[in-house]
């Protein structure tokens, strides 16, 4: 039987991984708890895969974690009782990637000046951590490895997005006058394209890079711009007859459009034009055909999500994309300055994985009537089991969920060192980054540029007396704000 094959597009998010490798954990969970049902007695027959997964910066590196993790189970987390909530979890790679990370609060991490030397500054803030995280989880897989899932294609496709400053040249004649003129134009979206191996796999696609992680080294040959911009086709948009579809997970989806106002002013136009790129990469022409399509199989996203409840159960606010995460403050790096906002973000992203498959990851009626693979999957099983009425219509899942569903008015959250199921940080744990801001900023502002010793000199004394006091106490006053704005500093 022809499974229903999902691919998977992870947006960037910087700390906020943390949500999208609790999503990816649970719905990791969710098929291996089906794999190990299929056969018995009312269990829906129909297959799920994922042929391709990837995304962009955060979401490109959780796609490839997962893929480290495909012949090496992950042990799903529970809720962790308070004396725990800090304990590290080895056994889950994309928990101990993105939440254990290399230190529980990595803010102080990020302003070690160790990076800065000679005149020579890669990042504002120190981002060594990074690579300490890829060599100790890409690394080869070691112990017993099991062959692939059912639920992941063999070989899976696994891409990550790139900005290419180098660019890939190309030009096109134009007649001008008595001869022809070249148009050279440049093309700097790029990707890295892998197939994950496994030891049976001797073909692969023209293209992709095979990837082994049971062995330490890869073989990795170059492939053609061409071959690099093949992408997943046949996406369908009718429930009656798509065979496979895109669930994106992105912890910042985009916002309504806020009104318009024009200045001249540098920082304004700079942010705009940054707004004004990032909205641009977001709309492909045929999006705009296929978004007047009001019901379309075609598109499913996983979002933050949450609740705010009173003491009497009774919901007096509901929070949706970046606010609902604690991650969200500080345009994302929130989740740096404290490892209980990663954990919240982690144990927020697979409940809202499961809520999703649960109750919107869904199929209408008439496509279990016409959809061969729906039809073939809950033929003489009890469908109302795996049935929901989430959207005020009958709905049948897509990936059977087999857990208790949660009760009214419950999220699946450990209780945080502040008593709530909402993380807090204090003021004075923020004000002991004030010296090590003033340090790196110095550092910063001393290695922009090469100066003799007279200009050195008279910097550093500026540096030291006014210039980085003063931009330590507007990076300060920046990260209270937005704690602030979270509701995450008590």
């Amino acid at each position: 039987m022809k499974p229903f094959r999902i691919g998977l597009c992870m947006a960037g998010a910087v700390s906020a991984g943390a949500y999208t490798a609790g999503v990816m954990d649970y719905l990791l969970e969710a098929l291996e708890d089906w794999e190990k049902r299929r056969g018995q007695s009312g269990v829906p027959t129909h297959q799920v895969t994922i042929p391709i997964m990837g995304g962009a910066s955060a979401g490109g590196m959780t796609a490839m974690l997962t893929a480290s993790t495909i012949r090496k189970e992950i042990t799903p987390v529970t809720i962790p009782e308070k004396d725990k909530l800090l304990d590290e979890h080895p056994e889950n790679k994309l928990y101990n990637s993105w939440v254990d990370l290399t230190h529980r609060d990595m803010f102080p991490k990020m302003l070690d000046t160790s990076d800065i030397d000679g005149g020579k500054i890669v990042s504002l803030l120190n981002s060594k951590f990074i690579d300490e995280v890829a060599e100790k989880m890409l690394g080869a897989n070691s112990g017993e490895l099991r062959k692939t899932p059912t639920y992941f294609e063999s070989p899976v496709k696994v891409f990550t997005t790139l900005s290419n400053l180098g660019g890939f040249h190309y030009n096109v004649d134009f007649v001008s006058g008595r001869r022809k003129e070249k148009y050279n134009m440049s093309v700097h979206n790029d990707y890295a394209c892998f197939e994950v191996a496994d030891e049976s796999m001797t073909k692969f696609t023209p293209g992709w890079i095979p990837l082994d992680f049971t062995i330490e080294s890869h073989n990795l040959k170059q492939v053609s711009m061409e071959q690099r911009n093949e992408t997943l086709s046949k996406i369908n948009s009718m429930f009656e007859s798509f065979e496979n579809t895109i669930l994106m997970i992105d912890p910042f989806p985009s916002k309504s459009p806020e009104e318009f106002k024009f200045s001249q002013g540098l920082f304004s136009v700079i942010g705009k034009t940054l707004s004004a790129m990032t909205s641009q990469m977001r709309a492909k022409p045929l999006d705009y055909r296929v978004s007047m399509l009001m019901a379309d199989a075609g598109r499913f996203i996983i979002s933050p999500s949450r609740e705010i409840r009173d003491q009497n159960g009774k919901v007096v606010d509901e929070l949706f994309g970046e606010k609902a995460i604690a991650c969200g403050a500080l345009a994302g790096f929130g989740g740096f300055l404290s490892k209980e906002f990663r954990i919240h973000d982690y144990y927020l992203g697979r409940y809202n994985c499961e809520i999703f498959l649960r109750d919107y990851f869904t199929v209408p009626p008439e496509a279990l009537e016409l959809n061969p693979i729906f039809a073939q999957g809950y033929a003489g099983i009890d469908k109302t089991r795996f049935s929901t009425m989430a959207t005020g219509e009958i709905r049948y899942q897509i990936i059977p969920v087999f857990s208790p569903k949660p009760e009214p008015g419950t999220i699946k959250m450990p209780i945080f060192s502040g008593g709530t199921n909402w993380p807090l940080i204090k003021e004075d744990e923020i004000d002991k980054f004030s010296k090590p801001i003033k340090k790196r900023i110095q550092k910063i502002v001393m290695n922009a540029a090469e100066f003799g010793w007279f200009t050195s000199s008279l910097l550093w004394i500026g540096a030291k007396v006014v210039l980085n006091g003063l931009l330590a106490k507007k990076v300060m006053q920046a990260i209270k704000s937005s704690l602030k704005e979270w509701e995450l500093m008590k």
